[in-house]
């Protein structure tokens, strides 16, 4: 990571730790379209929250690319994921928590990547996974598909019930950016901020 990501990621914990310790626990990572940078954006917020105090989760909840776990790696492969939960194959959210991956830093990865992942996000149990986090952690972070390919974004940052933007020079269109803004607020979802990613 170059300085400038580096001092730009610190910059944008340090505003999502006010939003923890305000007590707003759950926090979206979402992009208009592909290419954004999402998954490098929220593995780094999640490295440097957790680094500052606050217990912090990550959710890989990009089922159809997922990538944190190459950015963030678990000690082992993980037996499962929130796929594997959301299809119903095991029943304790627990079980899907990938412990102190890094300091203070927990994970649940994505299990793979599926077809038809849309409407698992439709049922509770997304919402048992959120309650679960919400409960245990002091924030967490879910790493989010495109939301102009994957209607799931819009789901996951509804039950998390905040959202951060990112955006990244000569990839991300004013429009596209504009319909995920008019599509989280015709959700409530409240949107805290948003990070301009250059690399």
């Amino acid at each position: 990571m170059d300085s400038r990501a580096a001092a730009l990621l610190q910059g944008s914990a340090a505003a999502i730790q006010q939003h923890a310790i305000s007590g707003r626990r759950g926090l979206a990572v979402c992009a208009a379209a592909k290419g954004a940078g999402v998954s490098f954006v929220t593995a780094g917020l999640a490295l440097t929250v957790a680094q500052s105090g606050l217990r912090t989760l990550v959710i890989d909840a990009n089922l159809r690319t997922p990538a944190l776990m190459d950015m963030i790696r678990p000690p082992s492969t993980p037996a499962h994921g929130l796929l594997q939960y959301l299809r119903g194959e095991l029943d304790d959210p627990g079980a899907l928590v990938q412990a102190d991956v890094e300091f203070n830093l927990s994970a649940i990865y994505a299990g793979g990547a599926g077809e038809g992942v849309q409407d698992l996000f439709d049922t509770e149990r997304f919402e048992q996974v959120m309650q679960y986090a919400l409960r245990t952690y002091d924030l967490t972070l879910i790493d989010t598909p495109p939301a102009n390919r994957c209607a799931e974004t819009r789901r996951i940052a509804a039950v998390a019930g905040y959202a951060v933007l990112v955006a990244r020079r000569d990839v991300t269109m004013a429009e596209d950016l504009g319909t995920l803004i008019k599509d989280l607020r015709l959700d409530r979802t409240e949107i805290i901020g948003s990070i301009f990613n250059e690399g």
